[in-house]
């Protein structure tokens, strides 16, 4: 692997590596170590930046720290006291910008969005049977209805666009009817969105 990579030295007592957003390499160093001792050290996380730079050509939706998923698009996270989204500029202003803050903040987008979102579609698609509606942290499922017919959601599903979020709640509030994957509920759930096998596909990305 042709090691590239951008190097920075400042006042500081650790070396440290990470990929950017863009998919280059960023080493930090410290002043007093030469510019030799520190490729030496960068080869010795050669088989690191080949990994990572095989997930990025992946184009997975989890990237690197400094961007937020939202809606299907890219947030540059930039540092600031309150959190804020900037939908015009792309940038989501975070006190913190750590793996750990940015998932907090996508719950929280996820919870403003989703809840309000299902009880639009329930009204507007006369599923009035649902209970309560919870966003979790779930990776295996996009969301759940329980015999209760109380709804749960993946705050991942704020990453994605519009029509896939919309397809998973009228997936799940078709369950609060019926509890199976008969002929009979992907009827009902074409009946709302005839296209679902296409916005289903969007979940796949």
């Amino acid at each position: 692997m042709n090691i590239s990579y951008t190097l920075i030295q400042s006042a500081r007592r650790s070396i440290s590596l990470q990929m950017k957003s863009d998919g280059t390499f960023l080493v930090r160093a410290p002043k007093y170590l030469s510019e030799k001792k520190i490729h030496e050290w960068v080869q010795t996380k050669e088989s690191w930046m080949k990994k990572k730079s095989e997930l990025q050509s992946k184009k997975t939706i989890w990237k690197e720290e400094d961007i937020l998923y939202y809606l299907w698009e890219a947030y540059h996270c930039v540092l600031g006291e309150i959190f804020h989204m900037d939908t015009e500029n792309k940038k989501a202003y975070l006190k913190e910008i750590t793996a750990s803050n940015i998932e907090k903040h996508l719950i929280k987008l996820a919870k403003e969005y989703i809840l309000e979102r299902v009880k639009k579609l329930a009204e507007q698609y006369n599923f009035p049977a649902y209970t309560t509606v919870s966003i979790t942290k779930a990776k295996s499922r996009w969301g759940s209805c329980n015999y209760r017919n109380s709804l749960n959601f993946s705050y991942r599903l704020i990453q994605y666009p519009l029509e896939a979020i919309d397809y998973v709640i009228i997936h799940e509030l078709a369950h609060t009817r019926i509890k199976n994957h008969s002929s009979q509920f992907w009827n009902l759930v074409e009946q709302v969105f005839p296209d679902y096998k296409e916005r289903e596909k969007l979940l796949r990305r």
